[in-house]
């Protein structure tokens, strides 16, 4: 049998919480803490966002970036924001993973590479510089990546746009006009010019 004299420390357990009582002090004292699961605010979701955006330089946040960096899960700041993209942008960040790409973006991400590489690209060029998008938009937009290959030989070889092989350019007197070709006259010099 226990005194309450005693210095004996009873304890109480209530699943994974343990609340330690002197038996002799006058007064129990107990300390919240949150659940490692609680729900966050949507201001320290966010400037843990930008937090992150600092430490890592500048460059655009991806997911993968923030997982490895970050101290929320991916999939909490995508359900609360509806998707990476809103949350980037709730943070006032620049978005690094655009989704909708126009036709002519896909086909100058193609053009880059095939300029590149001297040859048709393959897939897993698309992994690596000079390529700027992924393959899932191609996947998204063409639903394969040889249908991409397909469509952009055919946006290319439009009829509309002819090169003549004979053309010479003075590029010494030749003016900078300020902008680029356009992608069917870059792929149309590039077949010329095998």
């Amino acid at each position: 049998m226990k005194n309450k004299n005693d210095n004996v420390l009873e304890s109480s357990q209530n699943h994974e919480t343990k609340t330690t009582v002197r038996s002799d002090s006058p007064k129990a004292y107990f300390e919240y803490e949150n659940p490692k699961n609680s729900p966050k605010s949507d201001e320290d979701l966010l400037s843990d966002i930008t937090r992150v955006s600092k430490v890592v330089g500048g460059i655009a946040l991806t997911q993968k970036t923030y997982s490895i960096n970050g101290l929320y899960d991916v999939s909490t700041n995508t359900r609360r924001f509806g998707s990476w993209n809103n949350a980037l942008e709730k943070a006032g960040l620049k978005s690094g993973n655009i989704i909708n790409y126009t036709d002519e973006e896909l086909f100058e991400n193609i053009l880059n590479i095939w300029q590149f590489k001297g040859k048709q690209p393959v897939r897993k060029d698309l992994a690596f510089p000079p390529s700027k998008i992924s393959q899932s938009p191609y996947n998204r937009r063409f639903h394969s990546w040889i249908t991409a290959i397909k469509e952009f030989v055919k946006y290319a070889n439009d009829k509309n746009i002819e090169v003549n092989k004979n053309d010479s350019v003075d590029r010494v007197n030749m003016k900078c006009l300020g902008r680029d070709p356009s992608l069917r006259l870059r792929y149309q010099v590039l077949k010329r010019d095998n």
